[in-house]
């Protein structure tokens, strides 16, 4: 585990630079005006997510780098009542939309390269919330990482 300050600050910067230079070239290859139904249901659906979460976190406390924010609280209500990180959930819904706008097998290998990114993001931060709240390791055992009763 990485112990310094400035290097979990490089880590964290890291996988967010990973996390929207992937974005960006889901965007630059797709084509919003073919954007199918179900590619603006996943999108909406996303969207409808991550407005949930950030409005279960409340404003202000939102945080784009895994890091723990000074006098960070643990929230466990909304969505985080079932899904540990609905923020990234959320993003990979609106990704795999745009995947869709129009398939290819080249946004799909873009989309599973993000999955992973946001698995390694998702664990690293579980690191730091563990550390920081006590409470987390019984919430992390009750709750899914990405998707309700699946995973």
């Amino acid at each position: 585990m990485i112990r310094s300050s400035r290097g979990r600050t490089a880590l964290s910067w890291s996988l967010v630079l990973l996390q929207f230079t992937l974005l960006g070239l889901l965007l630059w290859q797709s084509s919003l005006a073919a954007l199918s139904w179900p590619a603006l249901s996943l999108m909406a659906a996303g969207a409808s997510l991550g407005g949930w979460a950030i409005r279960a976190m409340r404003p202000g406390r939102f945080n784009i780098r895994p890091d723990i924010k000074p006098g960070a609280a643990m929230v466990s209500h909304a969505p985080y009542a079932v899904i540990r990180h609905p923020m990234y959930s959320a993003f990979l819904l609106v990704c795999a939309g745009l995947v869709l706008a129009p398939f290819s097998l080249a946004k799909l290998c873009l989309w599973l390269l993000l999955l992973v990114v946001l698995m390694f993001k998702s664990v690293y931060e579980e690191s730091l919330l563990k550390a920081h709240f006590p409470n987390y390791a019984a919430y992390r055992q009750r709750t899914w990482r990405f998707i309700p009763y699946f995973f």
